[in-house]
């Protein structure tokens, strides 16, 4: 799953990651050079892998949940369960964290960066935000 590389950084900014092993999230010039190097690793992958790779865009996914469910069902050989677009259920699943899953998916933190860009775009231009562009499905 890919995002907006200034969404990312914004939520992984705003969620306490304390005791998860994720220091780098406390810390936006290391989460630059964490995602460049997410980015170097998966450039990586796509040249030498002959596996193929689904890159599922996250705003694609919230606005066409079912559409991308769909297709990622098929990429992994599952067939389709329309419990997939009722995960927030209780009982349907859980996080890996073991948490409920309580809310559907929504496009509200969508470009939720640009509140903030003042502050985000050198990191914006460290990951070339600009050329970033989701794919639909």
């Amino acid at each position: 799953c890919v995002r907006h590389p200034l969404d990312l950084a914004l939520r992984c900014w705003l969620k306490n990651f304390a005791g998860r092993s994720l220091a780098f999230t406390f810390d936006l010039a290391a989460m630059t050079d964490y995602f460049r190097h997410y980015q170097s690793l998966m450039a990586h992958w796509r040249r030498v892998c002959s596996l193929p790779i689904l890159e599922l865009p996250y705003e694609g996914l919230v606005a066409q949940p079912e559409a991308w469910s769909r297709r990622l069902a098929a990429f992994i050989g599952l067939e389709w369960d329309p419990r997939c677009l009722r995960f927030h259920e209780a009982g349907v699943a859980t996080s890996a964290g073991d948490t409920p899953l309580r809310e559907p998916l929504s496009d509200r933190e969508v470009g939720g960066w640009r509140h903030y860009e003042r502050w985000l775009r050198p990191y914006g231009d460290a990951l070339d935000a600009d050329g970033y562009a989701p794919r639909s499905a």
